[in-house]
């Protein structure tokens, strides 16, 4: 429950950046946006499932320290 909830968040923050002015701060998510949402999507999906898969989780995160890790 926990993952699906952090998932959310993440998609929820990604959709709000989608909405704004992003390519201008931040080119990458301006022509990547679409695939982390959907990479996004995919994970919460089979977290929510009766026996959960968190593989796409783990690529989602795993997005989130590539580019996070780089600003410290």
């Amino acid at each position: 429950r926990e993952v699906v909830e952090t998932l959310n968040r993440i998609q929820q923050i990604a959709e709000n950046l989608q909405a704004g002015d992003i390519s201008v701060m931040h080119p990458y998510l301006t022509s990547e946006m679409h695939r982390f949402l959907s990479d996004v999507d995919k994970a919460i999906f089979d977290a929510s499932m009766r026996s959960p898969r968190y593989y796409m989780a783990g690529r989602v995160s795993g997005a989130c320290v590539a580019c996070h890790s780089s600003v410290n």
